[in-house]
């Protein structure tokens, strides 16, 4: 499964500005829209368009001019509901593939890097690994929950507000392998 994920976030820094490694965690909302193939017969696969509430918490460490840290984070999708795309046909009324019904939320742990573009604004990447659950067709008339595993990798700009609040943008692809399906 291909997933694409963008997101809007308000971070709150837990350290003063002058430290050197700081804390943060934040939350904000995401809008995602993906495609899920097939697993085993059928036909067609299934379309995502959802919107997610995000949580955030990181660690990070400034060296100069540039960052290094490690985040998790998770969109929390609350069971958003795929539909087939040759068909139309939501997953809940008919599944005719055994692909993704509904996405309870994604989990990421990435490591990120990034530099300031001066006046509080920074530019940074992502990448890691994360974790898709949701519900899973496994035959016409019964689904199953479910997750996949895979690669994670984004790009995202940051604007330092003052006083600890941090405003932030992110486009995320997540490439899940069906797979690693437990």
């Amino acid at each position: 499964m291909t997933k694409i994920a963008s997101r809007l976030a308000l971070i709150l820094t837990l350290a003063s500005p002058a430290a050197a490694q700081e804390a943060y965690i934040g939350g904000g909302l995401s809008y995602t829209k993906g495609t899920s193939d097939q697993v085993t017969g059928g036909s067609g696969s299934s379309d995502l368009s959802a919107r997610a509430v995000t949580l955030v918490f990181g660690m990070r460490k400034d060296i100069g001019n540039a960052f290094w840290g490690v985040e998790a984070n998770a969109d929390l999708a609350f069971g958003a509901e795929t539909g087939n795309s040759a068909t139309g046909v939501p997953c809940s009324t008919s599944a005719t593939g055994s692909y993704l019904c509904s996405q309870s939320s994604t989990i990421r742990l990435v490591g990120i890097f990034g530099a300031s573009l001066g006046q509080g604004t920074e530019l940074f990447a992502s990448l890691g690994v994360g974790r898709l659950k949701g519900d899973f067709a496994n035959s016409i008339s019964t689904v199953e929950s479910a997750s996949i595993n895979g690669m994670t990798y984004g790009v995202g700009f940051s604007r330092d507000f003052g006083n600890g609040l941090v405003g932030r943008g992110e486009v995320i692809r997540d490439r899940f392998n069906n797979s690693g399906q437990a």
